[in-house]
C-alpha cells in the first residue's frame, strides 16, 4: 500500500473518502489500524449492493462533496469492491467536471478487474453501467487483508472474472483456474492470479484506452452476462457480477460452437466451473424478451438490429463485434438452458 501512504503524507489538496456499509464495519477498522491518517478524512459510508450504483446514490455523493467544500483540485479515496469503484469513480470523474480518485479494492472482482482500466458508471432502466464515463485513477491498490472478510458469493464473483481474463489473455492461467476447489481454498494464490489479471487488463487498456478496438475483447461474456445479472436483480434474485459473466462466458461457448469457430472447452467448462458453482435461477422461457432487449440496450452495441457479441475461436483468440441476429441468440438460449440452466 506505498502509494496510498504517499498520498496521506503528501495529498496535494484535500482528502474525501467513500465506502459502503459492509466495508465500513468489516474493512475499514483494519485499514485505520495501518494508517492512521484515514480515521480523520471526511468519509460517507452509502448502502451496499449492486441495487445502490444509482445516478441517485451518485447524487447523494456529488452533495456530499459540495457541502464539504471539495474541489477539483481535491481527490476521493474509493474503498471498497466493483460497485462502489464504479459509483465513486463516476462521481469524482463528474463533479466539477472532473476530480482526481484512487480505487483500494477490498474484494477479488475489484483486484482483479472492477477498479482497474479506468470505466465507471451507474445503471438506470435495468441496464448495467448505461450511464458512465471513462476515468483513470490515479493509481489502484488491492488491500488483500480485506479477502478474508468476503463471503463465498463475492469470492465467486471474483474468480468469474478471472477466468475471463485467462481466457482472452493468459490461457496458460487455465489449467489453474479450470480446478476451482484447490484454486477457491488458497486465497494467496487467488491474490496472485488477480495481480496477474490485473496487469493483463492494464495492458490491454493502455492500447486503447476509450474501447475503440482491442479493449473490446474485456467485454468477453458480458453481452449475456449483464442481461442476465440485469434480469435476476429485477426478479428480486440477484447474482454476484462474475457470476453471471460466468453464464455468459458459457452462453459465448456456445454461440461460437453454433458459428463454428468455437474450440472443445464448452462442456468441461459447464461441468467443471458453472454447475457445480456457479449457481443462478434458471431462465424461463418467458424471459426471452427480456433477455433480448437487455442484449439489444447493451452499451456496445453501435446502433439497431443484430447483438454484438465477443467470441473466441480458441483460448486466447478472441473475435470481437460479432454479429448475432435475433433468431440465432434465441436458438443459444435454448441450448443454453438445455445443458441445465
Amino acid at each position: 500500500m506505498e502509494k496510498l501512504k504517499s498520498l496521506l503524507r503528501n495529498p496535494g489538496g484535500r482528502l474525501f473518502l467513500i465506502t459502503e456499509e459492509n466495508v465500513d464495519v468489516l474493512v475499514m477498522p483494519l485499514l485505520e489500524a495501518e494508517e492512521e491518517e484515514i480515521a480523520a478524512i471526511p468519509r460517507l459510508v452509502i448502502p451496499a449492493g449492486e441495487e445502490n450504483k444509482t445516478i441517485e446514490r451518485a447524487q447523494q455523493i456529488w452533495e456530499w462533496l459540495l457541502e464539504n467544500g471539495a474541489s477539483r483540485s481535491d481527490t476521493l479515496i474509493c474503498v471498497g469492491g466493483g460497485m462502489l469503484t464504479d459509483i465513486g469513480g463516476f462521481a469524482a470523474a463528474t463533479f466539477k467536471r472532473g476530480m482526481r480518485h484512487v480505487n483500494i479494492a477490498t474484494t477479488l472482482l475489484a483486484a482483479a478487474d472492477a477498479s482497474v482500466g479506468g470505466k465507471t458508471g451507474v445503471n438506470m432502466g435495468g441496464v448495467k453501467n448505461c450511464v458512465g464515463a471513462f476515468s483513470m485513477p490515479l493509481f489502484t491498490e488491492v488491500y488483500a487483508p480485506a479477502f478474508a472478510t468476503l463471503p463465498e458469493a463475492e469470492m465467486l464473483s471474483g474468480y468469474g472474472e478471472m477466468l475471463k481474463t485467462a481466457m482472452i489473455g493468459e490461457p496458460g492461467m487455465l489449467p489453474r483456474l479450470l480446478e476451482p476447489e484447490t484454486l477457491l481454498a488458497d486465497t494467496a494464490l487467488l491474490g496472485e492470479i488477480a495481480s496477474e489479471c490485473a496487469r493483463i487488463k492494464m495492458r490491454i487498456v493502455e492500447s486503447d484506452p476509450f474501447e475503440k478496438g482491442p479493449r473490446k475483447v474485456l467485454n468477453l461474456g458480458h453481452t449475456f452476462g449483464h442481461a442476465l445479472e440485469s434480469l435476476c436483480m429485477e426478479k428480486g434474485r440477484p447474482v454476484p457480477h462474475g457470476v453471471a459473466v460466468a453464464h455468459g462466458l458459457l452462453f459465448m461457448m456456445v454461440m461460437a460452437r453454433m458459428k463454428g469457430v468455437g474450440g472443445s472447452m464448452l462442456y468441461s467448462f459447464a461441468d467443471r466451473v458453472v454447475k457445480p458453482l456457479m449457481k443462478v435461477p434458471p431462465v424461463m422461457c418467458g424471459d426471452y424478451a427480456r433477455l433480448l432487449g437487455l442484449m439489444h440496450a447493451d452499451k456496445k452495441n453501435d446502433g439497431p438490429g443484430e447483438v454484438k457479441f465477443v467470441l473466441l475461436t480458441d483460448a486466447g483468440e478472441p473475435l470481437i463485434d460479432v454479429p448475432v441476429d435475433d433468431a440465432t441468440v434465441e436458438a443459444a438460449i435454448d441450448i443454453y438452458r438445455d445443458m441445465g440452466f
